[in-house]
């Protein structure tokens, strides 16, 4: 299966403000501006290397998951 997200939906603002909260359950602590610098940097790495792929992995029975952005 193929499910086209555009980056910025994934790597935006929303993201930017919901990420401390998430992490904050898993204890990091981060700022919401910190974590938008953080977004804004995978965006123009993403923009440096096109073909960057986010997660490859496959399963033992042979199950493939792919992300890239």
């Amino acid at each position: 299966f193929c499910f086209p997200i555009p980056t910025g939906a994934v790597f935006g603002h929303i993201t930017a403000a919901l990420l401390p909260r998430a992490l904050q359950d898993k204890g990091i602590t981060i700022t919401k501006k910190q974590a938008y610098q953080f977004i804004r940097e995978l965006r123009r790495y993403k923009k440096l290397h096109p073909d960057w792929v986010l997660v490859d992995v496959e399963s033992s029975d042979g199950e493939m998951v792919k992300i890239t952005v």
